[in-house]
């Protein structure tokens, strides 16, 4: 169990015994409950369930004190998306992703959780949370935090599921949902179940019972379909030795609850329930398929409602309600239990968010397009205007000159052809003016389009532009216009990339003639270099590039092609806007507008411009 106890860098800082009674006492005093987050589940699930150790426990602390707690896993891509990301560990033992946070603290929590998520190079893009209520205390909570730190959080899936919550005892509850000719349609399987034997119903007694009732639904549950298809909880090691762990950790907890019924001694059904605070989850259920045609599912179901709605109003067994895990729509429980519980997916930004602000890594599936090869390029190159192109020496310093810049004497199809061998760094401009690479550009941008457009508007102006690089050669420190992202297609690279909005790597001067035609080319200071953070690209791997965030790439000991896909949004737009006004006002000796992180809102300062430029001044 030790593994368990070391998957955050708070933990590891603590005995295994201390931040189990601290886990302990969480879990006890949490807002909303959650067993399959309750160290008696979530303990085995970490060390059967996660065999390659990629889960990460983030912690809340309000000082010393355990506040919050969430098992997340780090996405390389979210549905049809190349957006790297961080989601709840929902596997599939576990129905429900409710974080645990302490009663009272919910918000400071989230904050403390979010904060985390934030900093971690791991974490990507956004947090997906999936499973959670969206009208639990929980989200509430998360609602209330995002609001207050305006951040992004979006619901993205929900469905209903059948529940069980009512003030009704089971009789009147049975009579009231249920129609009369299925009550009696029940009635008469029971009395025909037992021309077969003695039909007998059982609870489990947790202080004896346990292991051996293991066993029966273990061997129940796989006599079925289940078995046959090899999806039975006994059918793979990790699922059978998760099953038997959680259901000894939940009965040592006094969480777990078994049904069961018997025909002369045998199990023909059996239902597991794991026990939270004042609510429950009906985890498993399982039935003998020989005596399918008595609904031995239903008539269980039916023992568990007298077991829940006629049991003790207090003390530490009571419940409010029972949450069915079942699919949306499902055709046994849905037509006993009446109630709904509404379960939602949710996508909550992360870093501020990272676009488009800030660098973010990304994967792509363009590594080896044959449009993307060598000899591909090599004829794009020959078939392209002069002023489409530029190449020249690779082995540059990071902070040469435009100007300074040296030929490498051969053509540019040469170049590309033995650019393997002669040191040299080429782009192709603008090739989405080539149908085929514009249908490539079109297709990389639509899939990451609606993250795009949510934050800063329609993509406008998309371009693309090709890298080939010879070994160790170096892109010199610059900065680009448009939003970009970098794919990396062949060879290794290192992005150094800078932060946004930095005004000692890039003074406003630099922005301002920048804006006016200036080259893109930066003056570099060996002081600069501690600010910059590496981002490794292998083929397969992109980094997204804010507008103007200063960088220089290094190339590897290999060949290097990369394909750039650029565009503007009115926030890169207004950007320009107002630095050409401060260039026009600073020439003048004039108060200068200030460039805000939201410079498409500010509207008496781009008409201004507009105005200016209007009339010439």
């Amino acid at each position: 169990m030790e593994r368990a106890l070391n998957l955050s860098d708070t933990a590891s800082r603590r005995s295994p015994a201390l931040f189990m009674a601290e886990w302990q006492a969480l879990a006890d005093q949490c807002c909303e409950g959650n067993p399959f987050y309750h160290p008696a589940l979530l303990r085995p699930a970490l060390d059967l369930l996660d065999p390659r150790s990629r889960v990460r426990m983030i912690e809340a602390r309000a000082g010393d004190r355990l506040i919050g707690l969430l098992p997340v896993v780090a996405q390389p891509r979210h549905a049809r998306y190349p957006v790297r990301n961080v989601s709840n560990w929902v596997h599939d033992q576990c129905f429900f992703g409710a974080p645990l946070l302490r009663k009272g603290q919910e918000a400071a929590a989230w904050a403390h959780l979010l904060a985390q998520l934030d900093d971690a190079p791991w974490a990507g893009h956004f947090l997906h949370l999936t499973r959670l209520d969206p009208d639990g205390p929980a989200v509430a909570a998360l609602r209330d935090c995002c609001a207050r730190e305006r951040r992004p959080i979006k619901i993205i899936d929900r469905y209903e599921r059948a529940l069980l919550r009512s003030d009704l005892d089971a009789e009147t509850y049975w009579t009231t949902h249920v129609r009369a000719k299925k009550r009696k349609e029940i009635r008469r399987l029971l009395n025909r179940l037992a021309d077969h034997g003695a039909v007998t119903h059982h609870r489990l007694d947790p202080a004896r019972d346990v292991a051996v009732w293991t066993r029966d639904f273990l061997t129940l549950e796989a006599s079925g379909w289940k078995g046959q298809e090899g999806t039975a909880l006994d059918s793979a090691p990790g699922t059978r030795a998760y099953f038997s762990e959680s259901l000894a950790h939940a009965a040592r907890q006094d969480m777990l609850d078994m049904l069961r019924i018997d025909v002369d001694g045998r199990a023909i059904a059996m239902l597991v329930n794991f026990r939270h605070g004042r609510g429950a989850y009906s985890y498993k259920i399982a039935f003998d398929e020989d005596f399918a045609r008595y609904s031995p599912g239903i008539l269980i179901e039916i023992d568990n409602l007298r077991a829940i709605l006629d049991g003790p109003a207090s003390g530490p067994h009571a419940l409010d309600w029972m949450d069915s895990c079942a699919a949306p729509d499902h055709p046994m429980i849905d037509g006993i239990w009446a109630e709904r519980r509404s379960i939602a997916q949710f996508r909550v930004a992360l870093g501020g968010p990272a676009y488009p602000d800030r660098p973010q890594h990304l994967t792509h599936r363009l590594a080896g397009h044959p449009l993307l090869s060598l000899p591909a390029l090599a004829e794009l190159a020959e078939r392209m205007p002069p002023a489409s192109v530029e190449y020249n020496r690779g082995d540059l310093p990071i902070g040469i000159r435009a100007e300074e810049t040296p030929a490498n004497g051969l053509s540019l199809g040469e170049t590309i052809r033995t650019i393997e061998s002669n040191g040299s760094w080429a782009v192709l401009k603008h090739v989405e003016r080539d149908p085929a690479y514009a249908a490539l550009l079109h297709d990389a941008l639509e899939d990451i389009r609606p993250i795009v457009e949510a934050s800063t508007g329609p993509m406008l102006h998309r371009e693309a532009f090709i890298f080939i690089s010879s070994p160790n050669s170096v892109t010199p420190f610059h900065m680009d216009p448009e939003h970009n992202i970098l794919l990396q297609i062949m060879g290794d690279k290192v992005m150094n990339a800078f932060p946004t909005h930095d005004a000692e790597t890039v003074p406003p001067r630099q922005s301002e003639a920048f804006s006016r035609g200036g080259h893109r080319n930066l003056p570099w200071e060996e002081s600069f270099r501690a600010r910059a953070t590496p981002m490794p690209m292998a083929p397969g791997e992109a980094v997204l590039m804010p507008v103007k965030a200063p960088h220089f790439v290094q190339n590897g000991d290999k060949v290097s092609v990369s394909f750039s896909i650029t565009w503007r949004s009115r926030r890169s737009v207004a950007e320009s806007e107002l630095h050409s006004l401060n260039h026009r006002l600073r020439t003048r000796g004039l108060p200068l507008v200030t460039v805000s992180r939201q410079p498409e809102k500010q509207w008496f300062g781009r008409g201004l411009h507009r105005l200016v430029e209007r009339l010439g001044l």
